[in-house]
């Protein structure tokens, strides 16, 4: 028997002798990250069996540049031929349907940082993946007031963890100076709008001839981090993007003027 299946069934011994010390001595935390049932080790798969059936994982064919699942024989998605990003490629290991979803608000919303961690080691996986060298890490950054309504900065937190993973120094050299409404339900052009001018960098040279990692939650139309990363391009060397989930851009209509 495996020492986590052996935890395990130690844990459930104690529930049924509903013994006081349990959540000392096996936090919440040591459950599937999707679904929240037991499970017998998190750090070398934070979800449970059952989870790890389900349609959560972009591991199927999709655009090179963007991560967005695409079918056919091609290698880029439509809206990648007709929408010129200024990174390279992105990195999306989950698909945001439902149970990914729930899993990320409650990273963002909850507290519950303890997910940075599981979530940062999948996309290092998919990172390692791919031949591709990482020299900075640079979080998507949220508004003050975001920061002080959430109490942190999702995105600087899972770029620490992957910075730790990878070995890269994490550089929050943007900031974001214009406070937003959420994206939600903005199409592209919208996004780009809305986004504006809000974000400065605070030291360009930091970047200077360095192939540079944009961390974010979710990639959805990819206005945010372009944004970022159309405002370091001329100084870095590559630009590659990282977020926990790749939010299924359907049709091109969602880049369209509405």
């Amino acid at each position: 028997m495996k020492f986590g299946d052996l935890l395990l069934k130690i844990k459930n011994g104690l529930i049924k002798g509903g013994n006081a010390a349990l959540d000392l001595l096996f936090p919440e935390n040591f459950k599937c990250i999707f679904c929240g049932v037991d499970i017998p080790d998190l750090d070398n798969q934070p979800y449970c069996k059952d989870c790890a059936k389900k349609d959560i994982f972009n591991n199927g064919k999709t655009c090179r540049i963007c991560d967005n699942p695409i079918v056919g024989d091609g290698e880029i998605c439509d809206i990648c031929k007709t929408h010129k990003y200024s990174f390279q490629k992105a990195f999306c290991p989950f698909k945001y349907n439902d149970s990914v979803r729930s899993a990320i608000l409650k990273f963002k919303d909850d507290n519950a940082k303890y997910l940075a961690k599981p979530f940062a080691k999948a996309i290092a996986t998919r990172i390692g993946q791919n031949s591709v060298t990482i020299d900075v890490i640079v979080p998507v950054p949220s508004h003050p007031k975001t920061i002080k309504r959430r109490g942190y900065n999702q995105a600087q937190v899972l770029a620490e963890e992957l910075g730790k993973i990878l070995n890269v120094p994490v550089d929050p050299i943007v900031q974001k100076t214009v406070y937003t409404k959420q994206q939600k339900g903005l199409n592209y052009q919208q996004r780009q709008q809305n986004l504006g001018k809000t974000f400065v960098c605070n030291d360009k040279k930091a970047v200077a001839g360095k192939n540079i990692l944009i961390v974010d939650d979710v990639l959805t139309t990819c206005a945010t981090v372009n944004t970022i990363a159309r405002m370091l391009q001329k100084e870095a060397n590559n630009i590659y993007v990282a977020t926990i989930a790749r939010r299924d851009i359907l049709d091109s209509k969602s880049y369209k003027k509405s």
